[in-house]
Protein backbone atom coordinates (compact mmCIF):
# COMPACT_ATOMS: atom_id res chain seq x y z
CA UNK A 1 0.00 0.00 0.00
CA UNK A 2 2.97 2.08 0.87
CA UNK A 3 4.27 1.66 -2.91
CA UNK A 4 1.04 2.78 -4.58
CA UNK A 5 0.84 5.79 -2.61
CA UNK A 6 4.07 6.15 -3.50
CA UNK A 7 2.94 6.03 -7.24
CA UNK A 8 0.76 7.84 -6.77
CA UNK A 9 2.29 10.98 -6.14
CA UNK A 10 4.58 10.02 -8.76
CA UNK A 11 1.91 10.12 -11.01
CA UNK A 12 0.56 13.13 -9.76
CA UNK A 13 4.30 14.98 -9.85
CA UNK A 14 4.24 13.47 -13.92
CA UNK A 15 1.04 14.89 -14.54
CA UNK A 16 1.80 18.46 -12.94
CA UNK A 17 4.99 18.64 -14.96
CA UNK A 18 3.46 17.92 -18.05
CA UNK A 19 0.22 19.55 -18.06
CA UNK A 20 1.68 23.10 -18.88
CA UNK A 21 4.34 21.58 -21.61
CA UNK A 22 0.88 19.87 -23.39
CA UNK A 23 -0.77 23.19 -23.14
CA UNK A 24 2.00 24.71 -24.47
CA UNK A 25 2.82 22.32 -27.64
CA UNK A 26 6.33 22.35 -26.12
CA UNK A 27 8.15 20.08 -28.10
CA UNK A 28 9.46 18.31 -24.57
CA UNK A 29 6.15 17.63 -24.04
CA UNK A 30 4.90 13.86 -23.15
CA UNK A 31 2.59 13.16 -26.09
CA UNK A 32 3.12 11.64 -29.27
CA UNK A 33 4.46 13.30 -32.00
CA UNK A 34 2.65 11.23 -34.34
CA UNK A 35 -0.70 12.80 -32.55
CA UNK A 36 -2.29 15.83 -33.01
CA UNK A 37 -2.44 18.05 -29.44
CA UNK A 38 -5.92 17.70 -28.09
CA UNK A 39 -6.17 13.10 -29.07
CA UNK A 40 -1.89 13.74 -27.89
CA UNK A 41 -3.39 15.10 -24.26
CA UNK A 42 -6.21 12.51 -23.94
CA UNK A 43 -3.81 9.85 -24.78
CA UNK A 44 -1.18 10.77 -22.33
CA UNK A 45 -3.90 11.20 -19.33
CA UNK A 46 -5.58 8.10 -20.12
CA UNK A 47 -2.31 6.30 -19.85
CA UNK A 48 -1.71 7.69 -16.59
CA UNK A 49 -5.49 6.76 -15.36
CA UNK A 50 -4.73 3.47 -16.78
CA UNK A 51 -1.57 3.11 -14.19
CA UNK A 52 -3.18 3.87 -11.56
CA UNK A 53 -6.64 2.58 -11.72
CA UNK A 54 -5.60 -1.41 -11.82
CA UNK A 55 -3.47 -1.14 -8.45
CA UNK A 56 -6.50 0.73 -7.15
CA UNK A 57 -9.57 -2.16 -8.58
CA UNK A 58 -6.48 -4.90 -6.75
CA UNK A 59 -6.62 -3.04 -3.11
CA UNK A 60 -10.80 -2.44 -3.35
CA UNK A 61 -11.05 -6.47 -2.97
CA UNK A 62 -9.37 -6.31 -0.09
CA UNK A 63 -10.70 -7.47 3.43
CA UNK A 64 -12.87 -5.04 4.96
CA UNK A 65 -10.47 -4.84 8.00
CA UNK A 66 -8.01 -3.40 5.82
CA UNK A 67 -10.37 -1.22 4.25
CA UNK A 68 -11.03 0.69 7.25
CA UNK A 69 -7.34 1.65 8.03
CA UNK A 70 -6.39 5.34 7.68
CA UNK A 71 -3.66 4.33 5.30
CA UNK A 72 -6.48 2.61 2.88
CA UNK A 73 -8.21 5.87 3.34
CA UNK A 74 -5.58 7.85 3.05
CA UNK A 75 -4.54 5.83 -0.63
CA UNK A 76 -8.57 5.93 -2.01
CA UNK A 77 -8.48 10.20 -1.18
CA UNK A 78 -5.42 10.36 -3.23
CA UNK A 79 -6.30 8.37 -5.78
CA UNK A 80 -9.90 9.85 -6.41
CA UNK A 81 -8.36 13.09 -6.31
CA UNK A 82 -5.95 12.31 -9.30
CA UNK A 83 -8.67 10.99 -10.96
CA UNK A 84 -11.02 14.00 -10.21
CA UNK A 85 -7.97 16.06 -11.56
CA UNK A 86 -6.86 14.02 -14.88
CA UNK A 87 -10.75 14.10 -15.27
CA UNK A 88 -11.50 17.63 -15.14
CA UNK A 89 -8.81 18.17 -17.64
CA UNK A 90 -10.32 16.28 -20.05
CA UNK A 91 -13.09 17.77 -20.20
CA UNK A 92 -11.69 21.16 -20.02
CA UNK A 93 -9.55 20.15 -23.20
CA UNK A 94 -12.55 18.98 -24.83
CA UNK A 95 -14.91 21.47 -24.10
CA UNK A 96 -11.73 24.13 -25.53
CA UNK A 97 -11.61 22.28 -28.60
CA UNK A 98 -15.37 21.62 -29.23
CA UNK A 99 -15.35 25.80 -28.90
CA UNK A 100 -12.86 26.12 -31.41
CA UNK A 101 -14.58 23.92 -33.31
CA UNK A 102 -17.81 25.84 -33.37
CA UNK A 103 -15.99 29.21 -33.85
CA UNK A 104 -13.53 28.57 -36.70
CA UNK A 105 -15.15 25.96 -38.71
CA UNK A 106 -17.71 28.16 -40.76
CA UNK A 107 -14.97 30.96 -40.36
CA UNK A 108 -12.38 28.67 -42.12
CA UNK A 109 -14.72 26.79 -44.96
CA UNK A 110 -15.69 30.37 -45.87
CA UNK A 111 -12.44 30.95 -47.13
CA UNK A 112 -11.42 31.10 -51.14
CA UNK A 113 -10.08 27.92 -52.37
CA UNK A 114 -6.91 29.83 -53.35
CA UNK A 115 -5.19 32.84 -52.74
CA UNK A 116 -2.30 34.96 -54.59
CA UNK A 117 1.41 35.30 -53.03
CA UNK A 118 3.65 37.58 -54.19
CA UNK A 119 7.32 36.55 -55.73
CA UNK A 120 10.37 38.15 -57.57
CA UNK A 121 9.93 34.96 -59.63
CA UNK A 122 6.83 35.64 -61.59
CA UNK A 123 5.47 39.08 -61.93
CA UNK A 124 1.41 37.23 -61.32
CA UNK A 125 2.48 35.75 -58.35
CA UNK A 126 2.21 32.18 -57.34
CA UNK A 127 -0.91 30.85 -56.31
CA UNK A 128 -1.16 28.71 -53.16
CA UNK A 129 -3.91 26.43 -51.70
CA UNK A 130 -6.09 28.46 -49.07
CA UNK A 131 -7.23 25.00 -46.74
CA UNK A 132 -6.70 26.97 -43.55
CA UNK A 133 -3.96 24.42 -41.77
CA UNK A 134 -6.70 24.83 -38.57
CA UNK A 135 -9.13 22.49 -40.57
CA UNK A 136 -6.52 19.89 -41.20
CA UNK A 137 -5.93 20.11 -37.86
CA UNK A 138 -9.22 19.44 -37.19
CA UNK A 139 -9.63 16.61 -38.72
CA UNK A 140 -7.03 14.83 -36.96
CA UNK A 141 -7.99 15.44 -34.28
CA UNK A 142 -11.59 14.19 -34.92
CA UNK A 143 -9.45 11.06 -36.66
CA UNK A 144 -7.68 10.23 -33.67
CA UNK A 145 -10.46 11.14 -31.22
CA UNK A 146 -12.97 8.37 -32.83
CA UNK A 147 -10.22 6.21 -32.11
CA UNK A 148 -9.71 6.69 -28.88
CA UNK A 149 -13.92 6.44 -28.57
CA UNK A 150 -14.25 10.01 -27.87
CA UNK A 151 -17.41 11.72 -28.56
CA UNK A 152 -16.86 14.88 -30.88
CA UNK A 153 -19.06 17.35 -31.55
CA UNK A 154 -21.84 17.16 -34.62
CA UNK A 155 -20.18 19.74 -36.79
CA UNK A 156 -16.86 18.03 -36.44
CA UNK A 157 -18.57 14.56 -37.56
CA UNK A 158 -20.14 16.62 -40.14
CA UNK A 159 -16.80 17.64 -41.16
CA UNK A 160 -15.33 14.63 -40.99
CA UNK A 161 -17.20 12.75 -43.16
CA UNK A 162 -16.35 14.98 -46.32
CA UNK A 163 -12.45 14.03 -45.50
CA UNK A 164 -11.88 12.19 -48.27
CA UNK A 165 -13.52 14.96 -50.57
CA UNK A 166 -11.28 17.62 -48.78
CA UNK A 167 -8.43 15.60 -48.82
CA UNK A 168 -9.00 14.62 -52.74
CA UNK A 169 -9.60 18.54 -53.75
CA UNK A 170 -6.76 19.81 -51.79
CA UNK A 171 -4.66 17.00 -53.59
CA UNK A 172 -5.89 18.31 -56.70
CA UNK A 173 -5.45 21.85 -56.38
CA UNK A 174 -2.03 21.30 -55.05
CA UNK A 175 -1.02 19.59 -58.02
CA UNK A 176 -2.41 22.48 -60.34
CA UNK A 177 -1.25 24.96 -58.35
CA UNK A 178 2.59 23.12 -58.55
CA UNK A 179 2.18 23.14 -62.13
CA UNK A 180 1.37 26.62 -62.39
CA UNK A 181 4.30 28.02 -59.80
CA UNK A 182 6.49 25.45 -61.72
CA UNK A 183 5.84 27.49 -65.38
CA UNK A 184 5.64 30.26 -64.05
CA UNK A 185 8.99 30.42 -61.86
CA UNK A 186 10.85 28.18 -64.77
CA UNK A 187 9.79 30.40 -68.12
CA UNK A 188 12.84 32.38 -69.37
CA UNK A 189 12.33 36.04 -70.75
CA UNK A 190 12.91 34.80 -73.92
CA UNK A 191 10.22 32.10 -73.79
CA UNK A 192 7.07 33.62 -71.63
CA UNK A 193 6.22 35.78 -74.89
CA UNK A 194 5.83 32.83 -76.69
CA UNK A 195 2.87 31.45 -73.95
CA UNK A 196 1.15 34.88 -72.91
CA UNK A 197 -2.16 33.20 -74.43
CA UNK A 198 -1.92 30.05 -73.14
CA UNK A 199 -0.71 31.61 -69.29
CA UNK A 200 -3.63 34.00 -69.90
CA UNK A 201 -6.31 30.69 -70.07
CA UNK A 202 -4.68 29.90 -67.27
CA UNK A 203 -5.28 32.90 -65.48
CA UNK A 204 -8.55 32.44 -66.13
CA UNK A 205 -9.20 29.24 -65.38
CA UNK A 206 -7.73 29.78 -61.99
CA UNK A 207 -9.76 32.98 -61.14
CA UNK A 208 -13.04 31.84 -59.99
CA UNK A 209 -10.65 29.86 -57.15
CA UNK A 210 -9.34 33.02 -56.36
CA UNK A 211 -12.43 35.31 -56.24
CA UNK A 212 -15.62 33.31 -55.87
CA UNK A 213 -15.49 29.49 -54.81
CA UNK A 214 -15.35 28.75 -51.29
CA UNK A 215 -14.69 25.18 -49.73
CA UNK A 216 -18.42 25.20 -48.74
CA UNK A 217 -19.37 25.71 -52.36
CA UNK A 218 -20.79 23.47 -54.44
CA UNK A 219 -19.59 23.44 -57.78
CA UNK A 220 -15.87 22.61 -56.72
CA UNK A 221 -15.53 19.46 -58.66
CA UNK A 222 -15.93 21.35 -62.36
CA UNK A 223 -13.34 24.11 -61.41
CA UNK A 224 -10.91 21.75 -60.96
CA UNK A 225 -11.65 18.91 -63.89
CA UNK A 226 -11.53 22.13 -65.98
CA UNK A 227 -8.00 23.84 -64.65
CA UNK A 228 -6.22 20.92 -64.55
CA UNK A 229 -7.02 20.01 -68.19
CA UNK A 230 -5.80 24.23 -69.19
CA UNK A 231 -2.80 24.44 -66.53
CA UNK A 232 -1.70 20.73 -67.88
CA UNK A 233 -1.81 21.42 -71.32
CA UNK A 234 0.30 24.40 -71.08
CA UNK A 235 2.83 22.55 -68.62
CA UNK A 236 2.93 19.82 -70.72
CA UNK A 237 3.94 22.35 -73.65
CA UNK A 238 6.46 24.22 -71.43
CA UNK A 239 8.06 20.59 -70.60
CA UNK A 240 8.70 19.98 -74.01
CA UNK A 241 10.21 23.19 -75.10
CA UNK A 242 12.32 22.58 -72.07
CA UNK A 243 13.24 19.15 -73.07
CA UNK A 244 14.16 20.17 -76.56
CA UNK A 245 16.27 22.77 -75.34
CA UNK A 246 17.75 20.13 -73.19
CA UNK A 247 18.64 17.17 -75.51
CA UNK A 248 20.46 19.94 -77.39
CA UNK A 249 22.95 20.89 -74.40
CA UNK A 250 23.21 17.73 -73.73
CA UNK A 251 24.62 16.69 -77.38
CA UNK A 252 26.54 19.82 -77.47
CA UNK A 253 27.97 18.80 -74.19
CA UNK A 254 29.22 15.43 -76.21
CA UNK A 255 31.00 17.99 -77.81
CA UNK A 256 33.49 18.76 -74.95
CA UNK A 257 35.08 15.96 -75.26
CA UNK A 258 38.51 16.46 -76.60
CA UNK A 259 39.11 16.00 -80.63
CA UNK A 260 42.28 14.83 -80.11
CA UNK A 261 43.48 11.58 -78.65
CA UNK A 262 46.68 10.87 -77.24
CA UNK A 263 48.47 7.40 -77.23
CA UNK A 264 51.16 6.81 -74.44
CA UNK A 265 53.85 5.93 -76.62
CA UNK A 266 56.37 7.98 -78.85
CA UNK A 267 54.94 8.01 -82.51
CA UNK A 268 56.20 9.51 -85.59
CA UNK A 269 55.10 12.86 -86.56
CA UNK A 270 53.70 11.34 -89.26
CA UNK A 271 51.76 8.97 -87.04
CA UNK A 272 50.62 11.11 -84.56
CA UNK A 273 48.80 13.17 -88.02
CA UNK A 274 47.31 9.93 -89.25
CA UNK A 275 46.16 8.55 -85.87
CA UNK A 276 44.07 12.15 -85.04
CA UNK A 277 43.07 11.69 -88.65
CA UNK A 278 40.72 8.85 -88.01
CA UNK A 279 39.98 9.74 -85.13
CA UNK A 280 38.92 13.74 -85.81
CA UNK A 281 36.69 12.18 -89.09
CA UNK A 282 34.20 10.16 -87.27
CA UNK A 283 33.66 12.50 -84.61
CA UNK A 284 32.91 15.76 -86.79
CA UNK A 285 30.66 13.44 -88.73
CA UNK A 286 28.74 12.81 -85.40
CA UNK A 287 28.56 16.80 -84.54
CA UNK A 288 27.12 17.16 -87.74
CA UNK A 289 24.70 15.06 -87.27
CA UNK A 290 24.39 16.36 -83.59
CA UNK A 291 23.36 19.62 -85.64
CA UNK A 292 20.99 18.53 -87.62
CA UNK A 293 18.39 16.97 -84.51
CA UNK A 294 19.17 20.51 -83.25
CA UNK A 295 17.08 21.71 -86.08
CA UNK A 296 14.62 19.07 -85.98
CA UNK A 297 14.14 19.76 -81.88
CA UNK A 298 13.87 23.26 -83.20
CA UNK A 299 11.19 22.64 -85.51
CA UNK A 300 9.30 20.29 -83.42
CA UNK A 301 8.95 23.49 -80.57
CA UNK A 302 7.54 25.60 -83.29
CA UNK A 303 5.17 22.71 -84.47
CA UNK A 304 3.48 22.32 -81.02
CA UNK A 305 3.95 26.13 -79.94
CA UNK A 306 2.81 27.35 -83.55
CA UNK A 307 4.40 30.72 -83.17
CA UNK A 308 4.15 33.53 -85.88
CA UNK A 309 7.59 32.97 -87.14
CA UNK A 310 8.32 36.49 -88.69
CA UNK A 311 7.08 38.21 -84.91
CA UNK A 312 9.74 39.21 -82.56
CA UNK A 313 9.02 37.03 -79.80
CA UNK A 314 9.91 33.80 -81.91
CA UNK A 315 12.65 35.56 -83.68
CA UNK A 316 13.73 36.37 -79.94
CA UNK A 317 13.42 33.20 -78.66
CA UNK A 318 15.70 31.23 -82.33
CA UNK A 319 18.35 34.50 -81.18
CA UNK A 320 18.15 32.64 -77.27
CA UNK A 321 18.90 29.24 -78.78
CA UNK A 322 21.04 30.34 -81.30
CA UNK A 323 23.60 31.53 -78.30
CA UNK A 324 23.11 28.26 -77.07
CA UNK A 325 24.65 26.80 -80.10
CA UNK A 326 27.50 29.45 -80.12
CA UNK A 327 28.19 28.43 -76.46
CA UNK A 328 28.30 24.78 -76.93
CA UNK A 329 30.83 25.34 -79.90
CA UNK A 330 32.49 27.59 -78.38
CA UNK A 331 33.19 24.74 -74.94
CA UNK A 332 33.86 22.26 -77.50
CA UNK A 333 36.63 23.86 -78.65
CA UNK A 334 37.87 25.59 -75.53
CA UNK A 335 38.19 21.80 -74.00
CA UNK A 336 39.61 20.33 -76.84
CA UNK A 337 42.09 23.37 -76.76
CA UNK A 338 42.95 22.41 -72.92
CA UNK A 339 43.31 19.30 -73.46
CA UNK A 340 46.19 20.08 -75.93
CA UNK A 341 48.17 22.29 -74.27
CA UNK A 342 48.18 20.09 -71.24
CA UNK A 343 49.84 17.46 -73.50
CA UNK A 344 52.34 19.71 -74.75
CA UNK A 345 53.03 21.46 -71.54
CA UNK A 346 56.30 20.21 -70.03
CA UNK A 347 55.75 20.41 -66.44
CA UNK A 348 52.32 18.21 -66.86
CA UNK A 349 54.12 15.54 -68.71
CA UNK A 350 56.91 15.51 -65.76
CA UNK A 351 53.69 15.71 -62.88
CA UNK A 352 51.94 12.80 -65.04
CA UNK A 353 55.06 10.66 -65.30
CA UNK A 354 53.97 10.76 -68.97
CA UNK A 355 55.79 8.66 -72.14
CA UNK A 356 56.94 11.61 -75.22
CA UNK A 357 54.15 12.26 -77.55
CA UNK A 358 56.85 12.72 -80.54
CA UNK A 359 59.56 10.40 -81.55
CA UNK A 360 61.82 12.75 -83.80
CA UNK A 361 65.23 12.50 -85.54
CA UNK A 362 68.59 14.89 -84.81
CA UNK A 363 70.39 15.30 -88.10
CA UNK A 364 73.51 17.34 -89.66
CA UNK A 365 72.74 18.53 -93.07
CA UNK A 366 74.32 21.00 -94.98
CA UNK A 367 76.84 21.52 -91.68
CA UNK A 368 73.79 22.38 -89.62
CA UNK A 369 72.53 20.44 -86.43
CA UNK A 370 68.71 20.20 -87.07
CA UNK A 371 65.48 18.47 -85.94
CA UNK A 372 63.64 16.48 -88.76
CA UNK A 373 61.04 17.20 -88.83
CA UNK A 374 61.63 20.27 -87.46
CA UNK A 375 59.98 21.74 -84.47
CA UNK A 376 58.85 25.18 -86.04
CA UNK A 377 56.72 25.75 -88.96
CA UNK A 378 58.65 24.58 -92.48
CA UNK A 379 57.64 25.02 -95.99
CA UNK A 380 56.63 20.76 -96.15
CA UNK A 381 54.26 21.60 -93.44
CA UNK A 382 55.26 18.65 -92.09
CA UNK A 383 56.74 20.51 -88.63
CA UNK A 384 55.60 20.14 -85.10
CA UNK A 385 54.45 22.83 -85.09
CA UNK A 386 52.32 22.30 -88.51
CA UNK A 387 51.07 19.27 -87.22
CA UNK A 388 49.32 20.99 -84.24
CA UNK A 389 48.01 23.89 -86.21
CA UNK A 390 46.58 21.49 -88.45
CA UNK A 391 44.61 19.49 -84.72
CA UNK A 392 43.52 22.97 -83.60
CA UNK A 393 42.20 24.15 -87.11
CA UNK A 394 39.87 20.67 -87.11
CA UNK A 395 38.89 21.74 -82.89
CA UNK A 396 37.64 25.02 -84.60
CA UNK A 397 36.26 23.02 -87.40
CA UNK A 398 33.46 21.80 -85.02
CA UNK A 399 31.60 25.54 -86.07
CA UNK A 400 31.12 24.61 -89.23
CA UNK A 401 29.68 21.24 -88.72
CA UNK A 402 25.85 22.43 -88.57
CA UNK A 403 24.02 24.82 -90.68
CA UNK A 404 23.25 28.71 -88.23
CA UNK A 405 19.52 28.21 -86.63
CA UNK A 406 18.50 31.57 -87.32
CA UNK A 407 19.00 31.74 -91.28
CA UNK A 408 19.36 27.88 -92.28
CA UNK A 409 22.62 28.29 -93.81
CA UNK A 410 25.70 29.38 -93.19
CA UNK A 411 27.92 28.20 -90.08
CA UNK A 412 29.25 29.69 -87.19
CA UNK A 413 32.91 30.51 -87.61
CA UNK A 414 32.51 34.44 -87.95
CA UNK A 415 31.03 34.56 -83.76
CA UNK A 416 33.50 31.53 -83.04
CA UNK A 417 36.64 33.69 -83.93
CA UNK A 418 35.50 36.31 -81.29
CA UNK A 419 35.23 33.96 -78.29
CA UNK A 420 37.46 35.26 -75.83
CA UNK A 421 37.51 31.63 -73.95
CA UNK A 422 39.37 31.06 -77.31
CA UNK A 423 42.14 33.31 -77.33
CA UNK A 424 43.15 31.90 -74.20
CA UNK A 425 43.13 28.64 -74.77
CA UNK A 426 45.54 29.60 -77.61
CA UNK A 427 48.10 32.12 -75.95
CA UNK A 428 48.44 28.44 -73.25
CA UNK A 429 49.04 26.75 -76.56
CA UNK A 430 51.56 29.37 -77.82
CA UNK A 431 53.21 29.56 -74.67
CA UNK A 432 53.88 25.72 -74.13
CA UNK A 433 55.25 25.54 -77.38
CA UNK A 434 57.72 28.51 -76.89
CA UNK A 435 58.76 26.05 -73.98
CA UNK A 436 59.59 23.17 -76.05
CA UNK A 437 61.31 25.25 -78.32
CA UNK A 438 63.57 26.90 -75.71
CA UNK A 439 64.03 23.53 -74.57
CA UNK A 440 65.31 22.18 -78.30
CA UNK A 441 67.57 24.78 -78.69
CA UNK A 442 68.98 24.66 -75.36
CA UNK A 443 69.47 20.55 -76.32
CA UNK A 444 70.91 21.02 -79.32
CA UNK A 445 73.83 23.94 -77.43
CA UNK A 446 75.43 20.78 -75.82
CA UNK A 447 76.87 20.28 -78.92
CA UNK A 448 78.36 23.50 -79.87
CA UNK A 449 81.66 22.80 -78.77
CA UNK A 450 82.19 20.12 -81.48
CA UNK A 451 80.39 22.13 -84.22
CA UNK A 452 83.53 22.58 -86.21
CA UNK A 453 83.40 18.89 -86.98
CA UNK A 454 80.39 19.92 -89.11
CA UNK A 455 81.46 23.50 -89.82
CA UNK A 456 84.59 22.82 -91.34
CA UNK A 457 86.03 20.53 -94.19
CA UNK A 458 88.54 18.21 -93.53
CA UNK A 459 91.12 19.83 -95.38
CA UNK A 460 90.40 22.97 -93.77
CA UNK A 461 90.61 21.75 -90.40
CA UNK A 462 94.30 20.04 -91.35
CA UNK A 463 95.30 23.00 -93.03
CA UNK A 464 94.11 25.07 -89.87
CA UNK A 465 96.10 23.10 -87.16
CA UNK A 466 99.48 23.08 -89.43
CA UNK A 467 99.12 27.00 -89.81
CA UNK A 468 99.86 27.15 -86.11
CA UNK A 469 103.25 25.23 -87.15
CA UNK A 470 106.47 27.35 -87.58
CA UNK A 471 107.57 28.25 -90.68
CA UNK A 472 111.40 27.76 -91.52
CA UNK A 473 111.65 30.66 -94.26
CA UNK A 474 110.11 32.77 -91.55
CA UNK A 475 112.87 32.24 -89.22
CA UNK A 476 115.90 34.01 -88.46
CA UNK A 477 119.40 32.68 -90.07
CA UNK A 478 122.43 34.23 -88.81
CA UNK A 479 126.25 32.74 -89.30
CA UNK A 480 129.40 34.13 -87.86
CA UNK A 481 131.94 35.96 -90.00
CA UNK A 482 135.52 35.88 -89.64
CA UNK A 483 135.53 38.86 -87.44
CA UNK A 484 133.42 36.85 -84.88
CA UNK A 485 130.33 38.91 -85.51
CA UNK A 486 126.70 37.93 -86.36
CA UNK A 487 125.39 38.96 -89.82
CA UNK A 488 122.29 37.14 -92.18
CA UNK A 489 122.95 34.38 -93.79
CA UNK A 490 122.29 34.79 -97.21
CA UNK A 491 123.31 31.43 -98.77
CA UNK A 492 120.32 30.32 -96.84
CA UNK A 493 118.05 32.93 -98.03
CA UNK A 494 119.23 31.98 -101.76
CA UNK A 495 118.82 28.37 -101.50
CA UNK A 496 115.57 28.64 -99.70
CA UNK A 497 113.94 30.93 -102.45
CA UNK A 498 115.44 28.35 -105.14
CA UNK A 499 114.75 25.41 -103.50
CA UNK A 500 111.49 25.96 -101.44
CA UNK A 501 109.32 28.07 -103.98
CA UNK A 502 105.86 26.36 -103.91
CA UNK A 503 106.35 24.38 -100.77
CA UNK A 504 104.34 24.20 -97.60
CA UNK A 505 107.09 24.55 -94.91
CA UNK A 506 105.07 25.48 -91.97
CA UNK A 507 104.29 22.59 -89.78
CA UNK A 508 103.76 21.98 -85.48
CA UNK A 509 106.53 19.90 -84.25
CA UNK A 510 105.66 16.70 -82.43
CA UNK A 511 104.38 17.32 -79.82
CA UNK A 512 101.30 19.35 -81.14
CA UNK A 513 100.67 16.44 -83.58
CA UNK A 514 99.92 14.17 -79.99
CA UNK A 515 98.33 16.90 -78.45
CA UNK A 516 95.73 17.27 -81.47
CA UNK A 517 95.31 13.62 -81.72
CA UNK A 518 94.73 13.31 -78.02
CA UNK A 519 92.11 16.17 -78.07
CA UNK A 520 90.61 14.64 -81.20
CA UNK A 521 90.28 11.12 -79.94
CA UNK A 522 88.71 12.44 -76.32
CA UNK A 523 86.40 13.86 -78.66
CA UNK A 524 85.69 10.32 -80.11
CA UNK A 525 84.98 9.02 -77.46
CA UNK A 526 82.64 11.24 -75.65
CA UNK A 527 80.62 11.14 -79.32
CA UNK A 528 80.66 7.50 -78.71
CA UNK A 529 79.69 7.93 -74.88
CA UNK A 530 76.27 10.50 -76.38
CA UNK A 531 73.08 8.57 -75.49
CA UNK A 532 71.45 8.13 -79.10
CA UNK A 533 68.18 8.96 -77.51
CA UNK A 534 66.67 11.66 -75.08
CA UNK A 535 63.96 12.79 -73.97
CA UNK A 536 63.19 16.76 -73.97
CA UNK A 537 59.51 17.24 -72.44
CA UNK A 538 57.09 15.60 -74.68
CA UNK A 539 59.77 15.17 -77.65
CA UNK A 540 61.30 11.82 -77.65
CA UNK A 541 64.81 12.78 -79.50
CA UNK A 542 66.64 10.38 -81.58
CA UNK A 543 69.94 11.28 -81.88
CA UNK A 544 71.99 8.47 -84.06
CA UNK A 545 71.83 9.98 -87.32
CA UNK A 546 73.94 13.23 -85.85
CA UNK A 547 76.13 10.88 -83.42
CA UNK A 548 76.98 8.34 -86.55
CA UNK A 549 78.05 11.71 -88.56
CA UNK A 550 80.06 13.26 -85.90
Amino acid sequence: MDLYKQDLKVVASIFMEGKPLVDKIDERSPISNNLPPIAGALNWTQGLVERIREPMNKLSLLSQSIQDREEYKDVQKLYASLCKSLREYNESKIKQWEQGVEENTEEKLNKFLLYREATPLAEEGFVRVNFDPVLVRLLREVKYLLLLDINVPERASLLYKKVDTYRTQTGNLEIIVNMYNEILGTLLHVEKPLLADRIERMNNALRPGIEELRWNAQNIEPFINQAMQIVTDVDELVKKMKDNVKKMQDMMQKWEKPLFDRKLKPLQPEDVEQTHQSLVGPRLEDIKGHGREIHKLMKDTAENIKPDKKSHTWLAYVDYVNGLVIEGITMGINSSMLFLADQISIPYNKHNNYPPMFDIRLDLRDREVIFDPSIKQNQRGNGIRDILQKIIDDFISISIQMQRLDTNSGDYLVEIKDQFELFGAMQVISNNFSDIEKASKEFIMQYQDKEFLWKETLEESFQAFLDTGVDPREQSHVKVNDDGEEEEDETFLWMAEKVLSGVKTKKPDLELFDEKITSLTSIKNEINEMKTSVDIGWLRVNATPLIKEL
